[in-house]
């Protein structure tokens, strides 16, 4: 039987070929070394994180425009789902619900309660939204669930501590709802845009 040598290239994760290494008769590894073609491979994992395979990046003022914005906007709704009373909430819901009714919605449609639900959803977005672009390595299951303990935590104070204030379940559904739209949407943003160079 003929001996045979045998090439293995060692491929790291990071998909490059490194150094060939041969098994066989040493007068064919240079031989088989250089007939064998090198191919590169994609990164370990390449095809599950589909999301940031364009990631958007902000320029340096742009990250401190957008660190700004997350923190006074978190402090702002932290004000509102905190405040003793949802009086400001409840007539923010009752615009959007008149707004549905006046462009054509049904009174059974257009509900006081599915109005206070969208609403609960839409102010959570922009925290989300912006900080996926602020911190491009979070995905959208990371602010769902941030977005999850935040509102439950927000309910639970409400629950305890506010009086006037009552603690909804429907409120941490719309409130994690919130933050899944406002990462899906940058996403988005991500695959469909090009990679802009930073500055």
């Amino acid at each position: 039987m003929t001996n045979r040598a045998f090439l293995i290239t060692v491929k790291p994760c990071c998909g490059i070929a490194t150094t060939p290494r041969c098994w066989g008769p040493p007068e064919s590894h240079g031989r088989l070394a250089a007939d064998v073609p090198q191919r590169r491979v994609p990164p370990v994992g390449a095809h599950r994180e589909v999301w940031h395979r364009r990631p958007v990046h902000l320029s340096r003022r742009g990250c401190r425009a957008a660190a700004v914005a997350v923190l006074v906007y978190s402090a702002l709704l932290a004000v509102a789902l905190l405040a003793p009373t949802s009086g400001d909430q409840s007539e923010m819901a009752s615009w959007v619900r008149d707004l549905g009714r006046a462009i054509g919605l049904d009174d059974t449609t257009a509900t006081q309660a599915r109005a206070e639900f969208l609403c609960n959803a839409l102010i959570v977005a922009p925290v989300s939204a912006i900080g996926s672009l602020l911190w491009p390595r979070t995905t959208w299951r990371d602010w769902t669930a941030w977005a999850f303990a935040g509102a439950s935590l927000v309910e639970l104070t409400q629950g305890l501590l506010l009086p006037h204030r009552t603690a909804s379940y429907v409120d941490i559904v719309a409130n994690t709802l919130g933050g899944l739209l406002g990462a899906v949407v940058v996403a988005l943003g991500r695959r469909l845009l090009p990679d802009a160079p930073r500055s």
